[in-house]
């Protein structure tokens, strides 16, 4: 009788232990096909300062960076099926120091038809962010992103509206 459960055991365990390893192993697959959702939209930021002020939720930033006119944020894993349920809100403050700056933050629309978690890289137009009033000297505006830990360089070549003389 105990030699009929060792010999049931040492079947049933390894083919239980191959069974859940496949399950794992195409699960995996499945998530990192899906890992990072990149928006197809290069949308300027919604200036608005009532939103800003009310958008206090902190999105969890993995990366962020500035490339010429395009702030470039890399979420951590969030809720969320897609990229155009997030928006960049800036107040249109401007803090008149050298250099300028300025603060923005990402809201997300909730999503409650999509409960799977994803990495979004959203990318931002951020030329309104240029301080229009300051000389043509001045061609870079620090902008302090909420949630993120260091402020970002924003550097441009021109003012909007102005040409350089050659």
């Amino acid at each position: 009788m105990m030699k009929k459960y060792i010999f049931i055991i040492t079947i049933f365990l390894p083919f239980t232990v191959f069974i859940f390893s496949f399950k794992m192993y195409r699960q995996g697959k499945t998530n990192q096909a899906s890992a990072i959702i990149t928006s197809q939209k290069f949308h300027k930021p919604v200036r608005d300062k009532q939103f800003f002020a009310a958008t206090t939720e902190i999105i969890p930033i993995d990366t962020a960076f500035v490339s010429k006119d395009s702030l470039h944020i890399i979420t951590r894993k969030v809720s969320g099926c897609d990229a155009e349920n997030f928006k960049l809100v800036w107040s249109g403050n401007m803090v008149k120091s050298s250099p300028p700056q300025t603060a923005v933050r990402l809201f997300k629309v909730a999503d409650i038809e999509c409960s799977e978690k994803h990495k979004f890289h959203l990318v931002y137009n951020i030329t309104p962010l240029k301080l229009k009033q300051d000389s043509i000297a001045n061609k870079v505006t620090t902008v302090h992103l909420g949630g993120w830990k260091e402020p970002l360089k924003y550097e441009f070549d021109s003012l909007p509206g102005r040409q350089h003389k050659n």
